[in-house]
């Protein structure tokens, strides 16, 4: 057997201090690569202190309806509506579109109308409410509550 004398190899302590450090990179580096894929979490107060804003999607109580191209809806819950989603399931066609975002705060007891044009008559409204939450620096974002929170008015 042949031996080397003069060559050296890393010392164990530096070895292990930079695989702790290339672990600890890497988790880094895969932190900020799922982070973009999370959703952000918005909070709203509803008076018991901040709840996710999924909660206060349920507090949104809304009644609407459609009269010569123009949807009229009113707030009946507990929650200031920011806004709505608007979709219109044709029926002639079947097809699904979007009549766009119509952002207009309401107050609890107000009620306004959106301009959306002319609809076929025999089409599915539907009316999906958006609300502002807070995310963790404290900036307000809208949030748009899923269609188990919507209303559906047929023209």
């Amino acid at each position: 057997m042949t031996q080397r004398i003069g060559k050296r190899g890393i010392s164990p302590v530096i070895a292990t201090v930079l695989l702790i450090s290339l672990v600890l990179i890497l988790a880094i580096i895969i932190y900020m690569w799922a982070r973009a894929f999370l959703p952000e979490l918005l909070q709203k107060d509803l008076g018991n202190g901040p709840e996710p804003i999924e909660r206060a999607c349920e507090a949104a109580v809304f009644n609407a309806a459609y009269d010569v191209e123009q949807v009229s809806v009113s707030n009946d819950g507990n929650v200031p509506i920011y806004g709505f989603e608007i979709l219109v399931n044709d029926a002639a066609t079947g097809s699904i579109m979007s009549l766009g975002s119509f952002n207009k705060t309401i107050r609890t007891g107000e009620s306004t109308s959106f301009e959306v044009g002319y609809v076929e008559t025999g089409s599915e409204i539907t009316i999906i409410p958006s609300l502002i939450g807070e995310n963790e620096d404290g900036e307000k974002k809208s949030y748009v509550c899923g269609e188990d929170y919507a209303l559906s008015v047929i023209v």
